[in-house]
């Protein structure tokens, strides 16, 4: 009996203890399959990707430069340069009268004329005057013949001092001739040439124009005759005192 026991005691144990080696196992198993995996045989490690070339960094390029833009030039008035010259160059008209006293004659010879022409701004004046006389004086030109009449045209220059003032003064030279033709008598031609020293007083008018008088007093020296005269006349288009 006591052996029966035994044996039956023995056979429990082993069914006991049976499942616990299974799981004892089955937990080696997976300890050595974790082992295995990690320190055994390394498994075929996959091919390594092929390195991959950087792409060329390009350098940064300047940004583009707007090409000049050229101004376009700027509106020019047209102006009329006849009138733009006035401004610059004034355009006077005078009438003069002048009485002459030759030396080789008796009496007095009276002219007259009216004229026109240009101040220039360094002082210079031109100008032209159409004259007219009685009884001109005889000249060796036409025999000494004596007429009753003149007349014909002559070239004025004057230099004024001190252009710009109210008062200023001018020397005076001009040149040119005068003729009589007369019915069933013989041409005259009288030459003229005049040097004289004059004044010239100005007055501008409310326009912008000068009113200007100019006394003058000078010599023929063909008619060896002195004279006085007076000069009355307007400048236009004068520039601002």
């Amino acid at each position: 009996m006591f052996v029966l026991a035994l044996l039956l005691s023995n056979a429990s144990f082993a069914q006991e203890t049976a499942p616990q080696d299974e799981g004892a196992s089955q937990d080696t198993d997976s300890e050595d399959s974790v082992l295995e995996g990690t320190w055994g045989e390394p498994a075929e490690a996959a091919p390594a990707p092929a390195p991959v070339a950087a792409a060329p960094v390009a350098a940064p390029q300047p940004a583009p430069r707007a090409a000049p833009v050229a101004a376009a030039p700027a509106a020019v008035p047209d102006l009329d340069s006849d009138l733009d010259e006035l401004e610059e160059r004034p355009i006077y008209v005078s009438a003069r009268g002048a009485i002459a006293v030759p030396a080789t004659g008796l009496g007095q010879i009276a002219v007259g004329g009216v004229g026109v022409g240009v101040e220039l701004d360094n002082g210079h004046t031109f100008g032209m005057r159409a004259i007219y006389m009685d009884s001109p004086p005889p000249n060796p030109i036409s025999n000494n013949r004596e007429v009753d009449w003149a007349w014909g045209p002559v070239l004025d220059y004057q230099f004024h001092l001190e252009n710009e003032r109210r008062l200023n003064f001018y020397p005076a030279l001009a040149l040119g001739f005068v003729y009589s033709a007369e019915k069933d008598k013989e041409n005259v031609i009288l030459p003229i040439f005049e040097f004289g020293f004059g004044a010239r007083m100005v007055k501008k008018t409310s326009n912008g124009d000068r009113l200007f008088i100019q006394p003058e007093l000078g010599f023929v020296p063909g008619a060896v005759a002195p004279y006085t005269s007076i000069t009355v006349g307007m400048m236009f288009g004068s520039k601002d005192d």
